[in-house]
This record gives structure tokens, sequence and C-alpha cells, in this order.
């Protein structure tokens, strides 16, 4: 009988750690969820001008025909600005990234935000904006063009025909003003 005892109750042990272990990562993806939800129902509700992130002058913003202007004679990596355009397009699961309109038929610039510190609204597209921050040239891999295909709601055929990485005009903002 003692033989027994010890083995059950190691067995015990060990499938009350695991249900433990269970019961933590089940609150941890509802906390996950109420805090997406948050953000959401936070987004939905949002007013306007929507200011996130460092502040910075909006009155120093530049046009997009500027802004291309100057990186035609910069030979620097990385160009510090504030640009004041429009928002083309932005991810509809979080706000977690933008595409501005650079004032070019077929050009565009995707904005990421700094350290993945805070959004724009759901519903930004359309609405003027002033980013401030670094703009700079960036590959974005296939993988990446896919993803933020899916994240503005493009249809699988569309995400099918990306096949190739792209050459861009990127910006990290530290700081955005939504109108």
């Amino acid at each position: 009988m003692r033989k027994l005892i010890l083995p059950l109750a190691l067995a015990f042990f060990v499938a009350s750690c695991g249900d433990a272990n269970h019961e933590e990562k089940s609150q941890e993806e509802a906390t996950e969820q109420e805090a997406h939800t948050e953000h959401e129902t936070e987004t939905e509700e949002v007013t306007y001008p929507y200011v996130a992130g460092a502040e910075f002058d909006a009155s120093k913003a530049v046009g997009p025909a500027e802004l291309l202007a100057q990186l035609e004679s910069f030979d620097g990596d990385t160009l510090y600005t504030t640009l004041s355009t429009n928002i083309n397009e932005c991810c509809k699961a979080k706000g977690c990234w933008m595409t501005l309109d650079m004032g070019e038929s077929d050009q565009e610039m995707m904005v990421r935000f700094k350290d993945y510190e805070f959004f724009v609204p759901l519903n930004a597209d359309g609405h003027e904006t002033v980013v401030s921050g670094k703009v700079f040239r960036d590959t974005i891999s296939v993988d990446e063009l896919k993803h933020y295909a899916e994240d503005a709601g493009a249809d699988a055929d569309s995400i099918a025909q990306i096949t190739e990485p792209k050459v861009k005009l990127a910006f990290e903002a530290s700081g955005v003003l939504v109108k």
C-alpha cells in the first residue's frame, strides 16, 4: 500500500501544477483579450483631433512635395522631420500602422509607431495627419507585405499576388496628430 501512496501523491502534485499553469495561461489570455477589446472600444469612441506619442510642434510640418525634394538632396540614411498629409489607409486590427499620401499617384509612405507604443484610430482613413519622426528607405519583405494586406482587409487573391519585396519610403513616428 505504501508503494502506491508515493506515486499517487506525485501524480496528484504534477496534475495540480499543470492545472494551475493552465489556469494561469487562461487568465493571461483573458487579460490580453480584455486589453484588445478595451483598445477597440477606446478607438471606436475617439474624438478628433487625436494626439498620441511624444509632443511635437505641428506648425513645423512640411508637405509631401517638400519632403520628397529634401530627400533628393539628402545624403544620409535617416532624415528627422515633421510631415503633414492625408492618411490613405490604416491597420484595421489595431491601428498599428498607416500609409500616407505622398502626392504622387503611385507613391505612399508606410508609417509605423516608435516602439509600438501608440496607435491611430481604426477609422483614421482619409483624415489629415501630422507625424513627427524619422523617414528612411525600407525594404519590406513579402511576408510583411502580405501581413499588411491582411490587416487592411485584402482578399486572398490580392494577397497571393504579392511575390516580391518592395523598397519604399518608411516613417517611424514618435508622435502623431490626426485631425
